[in-house]
Parts: C-alpha cells; structure tokens; sequence
C-alpha cells in the first residue's frame, strides 16, 4: 500500500465528514419527522430488529473487509473470494433470520416483529454486495465517491419513509426508509465503480486474511453480543416502548458522535496503515487526531447533556421527554467512544487485532457484571443501566490507551496534555449552562441562550489556553484556504 500523502488525508477527511454530516444529518432531519408521526412503539420494533440485522453487518464488513484495507497488496482474487464468502454468510443468516422470527417474535410479545425482520432481513444481501465496493473506495481514498451514494440514498429513502408514515403505514414507513436507503447507496455504487465480480473463491486467500480478520471478527462478536444483551433484555424485562425511548434518546449523540468522528475510521485505517512501518509519524498523526478529536466531541457531548429537556421538545415533541436521561448518559457514552475507535485503528493498522480482542473481552466481563448485579440482584431502574454502560466506555477509552502507549510510546503525559485541557474545559461549560437552564423562558430562547454562553466560553478558553485542538482547526482552514501547508 502506498503511503497516504498529507494532501490525500485532508481531502478525504473533509470529504468523510462532508458526507457523514450531510448523509447522517439528512437522516437525523427524517428521523425527527418520522419521530412526530410515529409511536415509541415503533422505534422499539426496528432496535431489536437492528439487534439481528447487525450480525450480518458484523460478519461482512467487520472481518475481512477491515482485512481488505489494511492488506498492503490486495487483487482480484482477493476481492472475488471475499465477495463469495459474504453472499454465502448473508444467505446463512437470512435463513435463520426467516426461520427464527416467529420465535423472537412469541419472546418479545409483539407479533409484527416475525413480518418486519423477514422483510428487513434482505439487507444482508445488499450489505454483501456493497462491501467490496466499500473497501476499494476506501483503499483508494475516494470519499467523495461514498459522499454522493450516501447522501443521495438518504434523501431518496427518507421521501419514501415520509409519505408512508403521512399515509399511516405505521413501523413500515422506517422499514421502507432504511431498507431502500441501501438499496439506493448501493445501486450508485455500483454505478460509480466499475469493479465486475467474477464469483471465484479461493480457498488460501482467506487463510491469508484470516490471520487479521479473526481478532476483527472475534472482537466485533464480543461488542455485538454485549449491546445486543442490553438490547434483549431492555426490550423483555420492560417494554418495547421503554427500548424506543432509550433508542431515540440515544439517536443524536450517537449521530452527532460515533457517525462523524467515528466515521473517520474509514479514512484512519488506510491512513495509519501506510505509516505503520515508521512509528514517529504514526504517533504524530495520532496525536493530532485524539487532541483534534477531543476538542470537538467533548464540547459537543456537553452542551447536548445540559440542553437535553430543550432539544427534545423542541426536535421530538413532549411525548419522548421520557427519553431525556437516557441522552445524558449517552452523551457520556459517546464523548468516551471515539478516542477509542481511534487507538483501535491503530491496532489495526500494526496488525495487531487481537488487542481488541483483549479490550472487547474485559468491555463483555463488565456489561454482564453490571446487567447481573443492577438488573437481577438489585432490579434498579433503567436508567441506572444505562448509566452503568457510560461508565464502562470510559473505562475501555483508558484502557485502550495502555494498549496504545505500549505499541506507539503514547505516555501518560501526552495524553493528559492532549485531551484533559478540553474536558475541564467542557466540564466548566457543562456547569455554565446548567446556570442558564435556571432561567424561565420559552425552550426555543433557552436552547438558543445556552449555544451562545456555552459557545463564546469554548472559544474563549481555547484561545486563552491555547487549546491544542483549537490550534489545528486553525491549521486546517488556513489550509483548506490557502492549499497549502499540512495537518500532518
């Protein structure tokens, strides 16, 4: 694999980001719609069919697709066996999908659940055929190529989504909505890759990748399976319409987080790939990223804590109010997620997957221990659970950058000096707009009120501290103007 020039990674993290926050937000914008038409009830339905449906996504682009990019030489043989052995699992996996619904169905008291998984279940098909389009995109950096698919689909499918939940098709507006968004991405992927499978496997070319790809995979499980028991067990132990709540509280951290900052992933991957053989620019670049990461998804996590009760029902309407604390905790949750997607990829790119392994392990032993002792012996509330879970990604942030500092030289001390500024900074912002939430005033010149305090504080103690963050936003638009100088 080539090395990534500084040029090429600017320019496909710009693009990365231009097309999660366009794609992700126009998302977000139906979402909310379909959210002032839809019941709780509904959101709780598409969680736990999401709970199924991201075991195939696991499996096909969590394993040998990661494999794919992080592969210094990869061909055609490569690509059309990875191809087949994806077709193949999803073909497995909808079969025990169509088989098992009516089961889960029965388990979760809810009988439409059985229709809508054999229905949504045919996504497995298009995630197959859309993950090696993925990984060359990826592997050649052409992000505005995934940009235009995405954001075109999202728009196409959230129409659709619309004008089924207006003509009151009820769940089956989203399931519209989210199946055809990837047939759609899909079909102009195919459109603007000119890549023609050829359906030939090989045996040995997946013994090559599966050296990698096993500790991917094997670690994939274990974060699936320990989001999935909390899954299972909010939606049985309470109610279909508590997991809706939980999962539409949880929606706008998740978007605002995980589906932006997360999402540069996809261009970190190739990008620390290319350096793994000189660990003095590798550890630079990710210096960088976790300091420029940190000064914005802390800040960002912050204010959407302090103005939760505020978004809610300004965006959803006062019927989810209930889901108010569970985007707190969230906003915890995912402020910790991204710095360590970020240590992972470095794992990834030095090979060593099997590190994961270890964290995704340990992550499993703490979510079981905490759903026994909080969910079983003590029975306490939901909410309480889910604060555990926050708790817990934190955790694994810290104990990912142990694992960082052994491969990487990443001491204590840079790291402190990296992301501690930028959290007692949003800390301090937290508490300042609690102070203006004591106000009594329409919710609309609340929220408005607490984005300018909290807003001009950040800016003002990022250019009084100095804020290392900060200094590279400022690096990257003097760059972005003058085409010129470097992130790197």
């Amino acid at each position: 694999m080539k090395k990534v020039t500084k040029a090429q990674f600017l320019s496909s993290s710009v693009w990365k980001l231009v097309e999660t926050f366009a794609t992700k937000g126009v998302s977000l914008l139906l979402s909310l719609i379909l959210a002032r038409l839809l019941l709780p009830s509904d959101y709780g339905i598409i969680a736990l069919t999401v709970v199924f449906l991201s075991l195939s996504d696991l499996f096909i682009q969590g394993g040998f697709n990661t494999a794919l990019i992080q592969k210094e030489k990869v061909d055609e043989a490569d690509y059309s066996t990875v191809l087949v052995l994806a077709l193949a699992i999803a073909t497995v996996i909808y079969v025990l999908i169509f088989v098992l619904s009516p089961l889960v169905a029965n388990f979760f008291g809810t009988e439409l659940l059985s229709s809508v998984l054999r229905v949504l279940g045919l996504v497995v098909f298009l995630q197959a055929f859309a993950s090696i389009r993925t990984a060359i995109v990826t592997r050649n950096m052409q992000f505005r190529v995934l940009f235009w698919c995405n954001f075109i689909g999202s728009i196409l499918s959230g129409v659709v989504g619309i004008v089924m939940a207006l003509l009151a098709f009820g769940v089956w507006a989203l399931v519209a909505q989210q199946f055809l968004q990837q047939l759609f991405a899909l079909l102009l992927l195919f459109y603007k890759i000119k890549w023609k499978p050829v359906f030939r496997f090989e045996p040995k070319r997946i013994k090559k990748l599966f050296s990698f790809s096993s500790g991917v995979l094997t670690s994939s499980l274990l974060s699936y399976v320990g989001d999935s028991v909390y899954s299972v067990f909010f939606g049985k132990a309470y109610s279909v319409r508590d997991l809706g709540y939980l999962d539409k509280g949880a929606q706008l951290p998740r978007q605002l987080s995980l589906y932006t900052f997360g999402s540069l992933t996809s261009v970190l991957l190739p990008t620390f790939s290319s350096r793994q053989n000189d660990p003095d620019s590798l550890k630079r670049l990710m210096r960088k990223i976790t300091a420029f990461t940190a000064y914005i998804i802390f800040p960002l996590m912050a204010f959407l804590c302090i103005s939760a009760d505020q978004i809610i029902i300004l965006l959803l309407t006062e019927k989810w109010l209930p889901s108010v604390p569970f985007l707190r905790w969230s906003c915890l949750y995912y402020a910790a997620t991204p710095i360590m997607l970020i240590n992972v990829q470095v794992f990834f790119a030095l090979g060593r997957s099997y590190l994961r392994v270890k964290l995704e392990t340990i992550r499993f032993g703490f979510l079981l221990l905490l759903l026994w002792l909080m969910g079983f012996v003590f029975r306490l509330d939901m909410i309480l659970l889910v604060a555990g879970q926050a708790g817990i990604a934190v955790l694994m942030a810290a104990l990912s950058f142990i694992e960082a500092q052994r491969l990487v030289s990443y001491n204590f001390y840079e790291i402190i000096e990296d992301i501690f500024p930028c959290a007692l900074v949003s800390i301090a912002m937290l508490f300042l707009g609690w102070t203006v939430s004591l106000l009594n005033v329409h919710p609309f010149w609340l929220l408005l009120l607490q984005a300018v305090t909290c807003g001009l504080f950040y800016l003002f103690c990022s250019r009084a501290l100095r804020l290392k963050g900060f200094q590279d936003v400022v690096s990257i638009m003097k760059t972005i103007r003058l085409k010129s100088g470097s992130l790197i």
